[in-house]
């Protein structure tokens, strides 16, 4: 009888729904600014949820809410968790790079200050790169690679036993684009750009 009624009027109706998977909002994060000099303020949107709850709580003027600013003195990444409403991916992550701030007591030309003596090449390449390293730190060495949004996109670990050391890093499966490079040796790390062609 309905389908009668339909026909007589005109009326179109669809007997044959499909559901989609996966096309739920997730919880996305976005920053107005990836590198800030120490305690520079940058901005922290969150969109995705209902309710968002952000860590590590450290520089941030709060842990609660779609926005928050963050001030910090060193390198972070901040997670922000989202729920309240039906989402398929609940939690995302963004990374605030701070540029080093002036320091003392190291002679950038004697060997034992890092930054000066690590070098990424070929720098723009085709994926393939080498971190070189002229300096006296030793032991584990671990390279992350980020995308611009803060999105870890590769994570190595090598041993440096030498001064002078090179590493190969292959980010080639990755699209083309500015992509930064952390490298840290204990408590000591330093960013390099690089650009994937």
């Amino acid at each position: 009888e309905w389908d009668l009624f339909l026909r007589r009027n005109g009326l179109v109706v669809a007997h044959d729904i499909t559901n989609y998977v996966g096309i739920k909002s997730s919880v996305n994060v976005a920053s107005d600014k990836l590198f800030i000099d120490p305690g520079e303020a940058v901005t922290l949107q969150a969109s995705g949820a209902g309710i968002y709850y952000w860590s590590p709580e450290t520089n941030l003027n709060t842990s609660l809410g779609p926005q928050v600013v963050a001030r910090p003195s060193a390198d972070i990444t901040y997670t922000v968790k989202g729920s309240g409403t039906d989402i398929c991916r609940d939690s995302a992550t963004v990374t605030v790079f701070v540029r080093n701030a002036n320091i003392t007591g190291a002679d950038p030309g004697s060997g034992l200050f890092p930054d000066r003596k690590i070098t990424v090449s070929p720098n723009p390449g085709n994926g393939y790169f080498e971190i070189g390293m002229d300096n006296q730190l030793t032991g584990e060495v671990d390279v992350t690679v980020y995308s611009l949004t803060g999105v870890v996109s590769l994570r190595s670990k090598f041993v440096k036993t030498a001064q002078v050391e090179k590493f190969p890093v292959d980010i080639s499966r990755l699209s083309s684009g500015l992509y930064i490079v952390e490298v840290k040796i204990g408590d000591v790390k330093t960013n390099r750009r690089v650009v994937r062609q």
